[in-house]
């Protein structure tokens, strides 16, 4: 609590500070559309000749056209925003980079990846009312294009191809995702809501943006932990570092056992005492983090 209401006190200086955050945000969506626009006409004038499908035959132009949508959406809006406001990016690493916090990350984001794994049950139990028939056919169909995309993921074979997959999977989404999310979105919220509101509205935000309803609560719960991870210590290099290891855990996974990753059923890989230990101990890895933090003030 110490901590958070210094957080508020000194985020009056902050270069984020907006009398009107949703005006803020709404400028942010602004450079959103315009980093999107952008992305499709360099990704047309590189590989194709006119507006592509969603899903092309080739898998390499589907994930050069990932790589350049997160840079371009995400990132290319974070640094247009950034140069309106006039921020430097040493904004988000100006706090050193210390080993208790490394090893909080590494603690924090393995234990809630085994509590994602439920929440990725619970999640496939969801279901929609009649009267949003249209809904749950249209979030059926991207979670079909989904499982394509990741099927042909798995005819790629090789050293060099296998570090594309990777480079597009889990860095390019870490780096360009945190920036964006934490680094922007969390920090104009702070002004609007507490700082722990701002945490669950970007995580909520951060995953509605993925237009993946049956991957919702483990992505909500993943925003959630990278939003704390950044909340206390400071620097952008942790939530980065957290996210890259959890794509990259998630993509040796479907190789390691596509049928378990991809099956349409999810079924429970563990019991219920491995999830409430995890669970508890992501607790206390987030109290005692918060203590060191605090002390450290």
């Amino acid at each position: 609590m110490l901590l958070c209401l210094m957080i508020m006190k000194n985020y009056h200086n902050s270069p984020f500070n907006h009398p009107y955050p949703w005006v803020a945000l709404l400028k942010l969506c602004l450079f959103m559309m315009v980093g999107m626009f952008l992305g499709d006409v360099f990704y047309v004038f590189c590989f194709k000749k006119g507006w592509i499908l969603f899903f092309p035959e080739n898998i390499y132009l589907e994930l050069c056209r990932t790589g350049m949508m997160h840079g371009s959406v995400f990132f290319g809006s974070s640094f247009l925003y950034l140069h309106y406001k006039k921020i430097h990016w040493h904004f988000f690493l100006k706090e050193k980079i210390k080993i208790v916090f490394l090893l909080y990350t590494l603690f924090l984001i393995s234990f809630g990846i085994l509590c994602s794994i439920f929440l990725s049950y619970w999640n496939t139990l969801l279901s929609f009312p009649e009267s949003l028939h249209w809904l749950t056919q249209w979030l059926e169909q991207q979670e079909i294009k989904n499982h394509y995309f990741l099927r042909a993921l798995l005819d790629i074979k090789g050293v060099f191809p296998m570090l594309f997959v990777w480079i597009v999977i889990g860095w390019i989404p870490a780096i360009c995702e945190e920036f964006f999310f934490r680094g922007i979105v969390q920090n104009i919220f702070i002004r609007l809501l507490t700082p722990h509101g701002s945490v669950f509205f970007t995580a909520f935000f951060f995953s509605i943006m993925h237009l993946e309803i049956y991957s919702f609560l483990p992505r909500f719960f993943l925003g959630i932990i990278l939003g704390y991870i950044f909340f206390y210590t400071k620097h952008i290099f942790f939530p980065i570092l957290a996210h890259l290891l959890n794509n990259s855990l998630v993509l040796a996974f479907l190789y390691i056992a596509p049928d378990i990753f991809l099956q349409q059923k999810k079924t429970l890989p563990f019991s219920w005492i491995i999830f409430m230990y995890s669970f508890l101990s992501l607790i206390y890895c987030f109290y005692s983090l918060q203590k060191h933090k605090t002390i450290s003030k």
